[in-house]
């Protein structure tokens, strides 16, 4: 015959058998919750192209590490691309064909430019049919630019104008040319555009700063040469004019692919040397931007962060919708 105690321990076992078994469920639900959704997301990086060799060779090196990034376990991307946007293939259209063909559903474009300008407003989106205009149409015709097929729901990233890489880019080319801080001097040269003037003063102001306050050097000036069309009249005058503050001059580039004593031999070599009988001293970075595995790793990582607020979230948020 039960008693009253063996009643009590039977309650009690049921009630923690009832109180496992909605334990385990919730478990195994947040389980399958956590598991990463299928990958259908492809990256397509853009950068400007060249027909330079040695503009090229950093591209392909960046090519690799990003393709080393996307063997992490938190990579959301099925595959990547990185294409130019002119002067030699692959393409812009070129690489959203082959992401398609890999499987992928949606694009993540990075656009790998210095700042905004008008090939990252217009070039880019027009070449990925985001954006159409009689002129544009005729600017893609004239420079053989192929349209990409439409189908595939495509967003665009920032440039590296929204990252701190730039700025440490630009004091690591200042490091690597000083030697006498309080006697030196820090020109930046940069490509700048009309349309956007106060944009690109604002990045090369803040790489300046960003380089004084680093390395105690005092004074530091800038100038818009595009890839070295007004480097005579405007990158000349910007060492000129710190020449009359300081004895040494560190010339530095913020371009992708190419550094500022590229620039200055081309002038060179049809114009002669400017500071041969000058009374002070003129040292060029020959490096830019790249090569630096710091930006693959930061095109996945500001790439999946757009893929998750702009499609994995939009999706979820849509599927709510009654």
């Amino acid at each position: 015959m039960k008693t009253e105690l063996d009643i009590k321990r039977k309650e009690t076992k049921m009630r923690y058998s009832s109180l496992l078994i909605i334990l385990l469920f919730f478990c195994t639900t947040n389980v399958l919750a956590a598991e990463p959704m299928n990958k259908e997301t492809g990256l397509l990086v853009v950068v400007h192209g060249s027909p330079s060799p040695q503009w090229n060779e950093p591209i392909q090196q960046l090519k690799q590490e990003v393709m080393r990034s996307l063997a992490a376990d938190t990579n959301p991307f099925l595959a990547a691309e990185v294409v130019n946007l002119e002067f030699k293939k692959p393409m812009t259209a070129d690489g959203v064909k082959a992401l398609a063909q890999k499987g992928c559903k949606r694009i993540v474009c990075m656009p790998l430019f210095i700042a905004h300008s008008s090939h990252v407003v217009y070039d880019i989106p027009a070449a990925l049919g985001l954006f159409s205009s009689r002129r544009i149409q005729e600017i893609l015709k004239e420079e053989e630019m192929e349209i990409a097929p439409s189908g595939i729901p495509i967003v665009m990233g920032p440039t590296l104008a929204e990252c701190d890489l730039l700025l440490d880019s630009a004091l690591q080319r200042v490091k690597e040319l000083s030697t006498d801080p309080a006697n030196e001097a820090i020109v930046i040269l940069a490509h700048g555009d009309e349309g956007i003037a106060g944009t690109w003063n604002d990045i090369a102001r803040r790489a300046a700063c960003h380089a004084c306050a680093n390395t105690g050097i005092t004074y530091a000036d800038w100038a818009f040469v595009h890839v070295g069309q007004t480097y005579a009249d405007n990158g000349l005058k910007a060492i000129a004019n710190a020449a009359e503050h300081k004895k040494r001059i560190l010339v530095i580039g913020l371009y992708l692919s190419m550094g500022a004593q590229r620039m200055h031999e081309r002038y060179v070599a049809t114009h002669g040397n400017p500071f041969e009988n000058e009374n002070y001293e003129v040292v060029f970075s020959p490096r830019g931007f790249l090569p630096d595995p710091q930006v693959a790793a930061w095109l996945v990582r500001t790439a999946a962060e757009i893929d998750q607020h702009c499609f994995i979230e939009g999706v979820q948020f849509n599927r709510l919708e009654p």
